[in-house]
């Protein structure tokens, strides 16, 4: 399929399977959401850097099986310099009322759209917190059709705004800015880390497995007053002699590495938490599970994962990526020398399964999974015009992947 076809005739990606070439025609596939039984991609057709060339298209899906085209209209209109937007994040309470972010590479703005009838008609968010030129990032978490949190990030400043509003977007007001600018040494903060919201006044922030683009800080962190203040927390899993993380090994100069996953709740008061300690060649990834709303944590297993060496000064690192779709299935995929291998459980980490796999190209960099079945993996593939991104789909526990969109 050649740059020129209209997105309307592009393939339902369930059904594409192919290989990717070192090519300017390499779609950019992104996982954008994977919760309450909704996956949502967006698709670019990129050329070269991160200019888009076509207009994007949302995909949603319920099953990882069968994919809607579910595109804002405004969205597919060009911008000023022969560009389109490119989908950023999206937050899905179930499967027909969400919000999506798109991403301006022209001028750095972000427009929301939410949609009530699964992305059949959508309608432009109004966007408070920050201005047109958003930044480097925007994460939004709905917490009802008309609750939601938005927090900016500017990596280059650094700067960060956590914004909600009670009212779908009329109104705005920023919570928290960061610690203060005085001068003085902040004390440990979930300054640009990514966060998850419980309710209006409980939150949780966390450092991403992998690290958040652009993040300052490292760590595990609470609120409960909507994210005006944040303690420090430690769960259990990550609490031994090589954490908290600063320890350089002179051999090799490799930095051990203390990461936490955002928890995954079931209901309002039981949730998993993964945690991740990278040292070396070795990621030991650990679940914690709480049954008083995050109050207090108790670890149940933690595995010691290879993971490959990478300098300090490399990129892309290593990572064993983790998900939590549910109290039960937890997943932990991580690269391996031809591929990537899965470890599945589907009793709370009381037995794993394990399939090596070499169907997935490139680095892992993220993976969202709907059960102990079901997942979505994206890795970030160099080729000679730069790096894209490909997303996989497994439906027998990564035993096997395929292309989720291709040529």
């Amino acid at each position: 399929m050649s740059l020129s076809a209209p997105a309307s005739s592009w393939p339902n990606p369930a059904a594409s399977n192919f290989s990717v070439p070192p090519a300017i025609s390499v779609p950019s596939v992104t996982l954008l959401d994977v919760e309450h039984g909704v996956a949502l991609v967006g698709v670019a057709r990129t050329g070269s850097g991160t200019q888009s060339q076509q207009p994007s298209t949302l995909w949603l899906s319920n099953d990882l099986n069968h994919w809607r085209d579910v595109t804002p209209p405004a969205a597919r209109q060009l911008l000023e310099g022969d560009l389109y937007a490119m989908f950023d994040q999206a937050s899905f309470l179930n499967p027909t009322t969400g919000w999506v972010s798109t991403w301006n590479v022209g001028d750095l703005g972000v427009t929301i759209y939410g949609t009530a009838d699964g992305g059949k008609s959508w309608s432009v968010i109004t966007h408070g917190g920050h201005g047109d030129h958003a930044g480097d990032a925007d994460w939004i978490q709905l917490l009802s059709p008309t609750v939601a949190f938005d927090e900016n990030i500017a990596a280059t400043a650094p700067h960060m705004s956590l914004s909600v509003t009670m009212d779908a977007g009329a109104s705005w007001r920023t919570a928290y800015a960061g610690p203060p600018q005085d001068g003085s040494t902040p004390p440990p903060s979930p300054f640009e880390l990514p966060m998850l919201f419980t309710s209006r006044l409980h939150g949780f922030a966390a450092s991403a497995i992998p690290p958040a683009e652009g993040q300052v800080d490292e760590g595990f962190f609470q609120t409960t007053d909507g994210g005006v203040s944040w303690a420090p927390a430690t769960p259990p899993s990550a609490r031994s002699t090589r954490c908290p993380p600063g320890d350089r090994d002179p051999a090799d100069g490799s930095t051990v590495e203390c990461l936490f996953a955002l928890p995954s709740f079931s209901d309002a008061t039981h949730a998993v938490l993964a945690t991740e300690v990278v040292d070396g060649a070795t990621a030991t990834v650990g679940f914690d599970i709480t049954a008083d709303g995050g109050s207090s944590w108790r670890l149940t297993t933690t595995l010691d994962v290879p993971i490959p060496l990478v300098p300090a000064d490399s990129y892309p690192k290593s990572y064993a990526l983790v998900a939590t779709p549910s109290s039960r299935s937890w997943w932990i995929v991580s690269p391996n020398d031809g591929g990537v291998t899965t470890r599945v459980s589907s009793d709370a980490g009381q037995h794993w399964s394990v399939a090596d796999s070499s169907e997935a190209l490139g680095a892992p960099f993220a993976v969202g999974a709907l059960d102990a079945t079901h997942a979505l993996l994206e890795t970030d593939i160099t080729t000679s015009n730069g790096t894209t991104s490909a997303v996989y789909v497994t439906s027998d526990g990564g035993h096997s992947w395929k292309t989720l969109f291709g040529n």
